[in-house]
């Protein structure tokens, strides 16, 4: 095992759904009616209560608590199928990190509950989430993603124009899950030996974003957060390559690109955790210092990217620079003034052209005369 990590990242969607302090520490013999029934539909699907008539619905109660009880504490299913229940799956991803001897950053389904639902089956919802198993912090800190995406992740006016959400919600297949988005943005803390570190975990697309980004890592112009450790899952990125098996597609390489304009606009290293794409460390100037290798944009190697200063046959280095971490303490001028001078081009571009329209009937009456 390795020795002296600092550090364990896991791409999104690497853990099992609802590992959150929140979901785990849910006691099912206090949940009944409408908010039972959301949280089981969310581990057996919606045909749990099929069968429950108007007169059934305490005997259902029952039977779903027998089954969801397990699901969330462990112990056997009434047809004696043994479950590992969320409590222990947690448990052992804390115990996997004080063996390790730091945190575990990992993305993963959390199951939260809804004080405010808009149907039955909403009163727990899911959120694509980056979990820290910290060994010596009791409370788990999660980030649930913020900037979702449309259709794919979520239907848009869920709340604001419910007729409308149901109408586009038809068009959306009904095995692709909503999720509901995050609340805050939240900077997870490392504190290690050699000091203490602000991180901050965009999920996937939200990189893409420069907005997004400046937000997690700049508050008011001043600079929260020290590294940008994206989780990300590019498997949507596969396509068939003649009568080879699936292979990588150019998105993947453009996705890390949006990357390395995240690292120079906020002057921040990124450190990317990827299933099935481009697993890479990117320094404050938006160099890639280091990556998983491939022998081209198609053909994928597996590997670990491991930042230790130590370099390895399936990682590629930057030429003259060594694999490790190296934070920045400097301030861009986009992080202080986010997106104004582009607000102000704009608005002078639009000047200009309300300028042209406007002057144009002018001169043809004027010629006209």
């Amino acid at each position: 095992m390795r020795k002296k990590l600092d550090l364990v990242i896991w791409p999104e969607t690497m853990l099992p759904r609802g590992l959150n302090s929140e979901a785990v520490g849910t006691d099912v013999g206090k949940l009944g009616g409408e908010r039972l029934r959301a949280l089981a539909e969310k581990f057996f699907g919606p045909s749990v209560w099929e069968n429950s008539g108007p007169n059934e619905s305490r005997r259902m109660e029952q039977r779903i608590r027998e089954h969801l009880r397990p699901m969330i504490e462990g112990g056997s299913l009434p047809d004696g199928t043994e479950v590992v229940g969320l409590h222990a799956l947690a448990g052992r991803v804390t115990g996997f990190a004080h063996r390790l001897g730091c945190p575990i950053l990992a993305g993963g389904a959390t199951l939260h509950a809804n004080a405010d639902p808009v149907a039955p089956n909403d009163w727990w919802v899911v959120r694509n989430g980056a979990l820290w198993f910290d060994p010596n912090e009791g409370n788990q800190a999660v980030y649930a993603k913020r900037h979702l995406v449309p259709f794919s992740e979520y239907v848009p006016f869920k709340r604001s124009w419910t007729g409308l959400h149901k109408l586009l919600r038809k068009c959306v297949p009904s095995v692709m899950e909503q999720l509901d988005p995050g609340a805050a943005y939240t900077r997870f803390e490392l504190i290690r030996p050699a000091g203490r570190w602000k991180l901050v975990s965009p999920i996937c697309y939200e990189g893409t974003f420069a907005r997004v980004c400046r937000e997690m890592v700049h508050d008011d112009g001043v600079k929260k957060a020290d590294i940008l450790a994206n989780l990300s899952n590019d498997g949507w990125f596969v396509c068939p390559w003649g009568q080879g098996p699936r292979r990588g597609s150019a998105e993947q390489a453009q996705h890390l690109s949006h990357y390395c304009f995240r690292a120079v606009e906020n002057r921040v290293p990124v450190v990317r955790a990827v299933n099935t794409g481009i697993s890479a460390s990117i320094d404050s100037n938006g160099r890639i210092v280091a990556e998983i290798g491939h022998q081209n944009i198609r053909t994928m190697i597996p590997g670990t990217l491991a930042l230790d200063g130590a370099r390895r046959n399936e990682v590629e280095y930057l030429d003259g620079h060594g694999p490790k971490v190296l934070v920045d303490g400097r301030t861009s001028w986009y992080s202080r003034v986010g997106d104004a001078f582009a607000v102000a081009v704009g608005m002078v571009a639009a000047a200009l052209v309300i300028g042209l329209a406007w002057k144009r009937p002018a001169d043809r009456e004027g010629a006209e005369n």
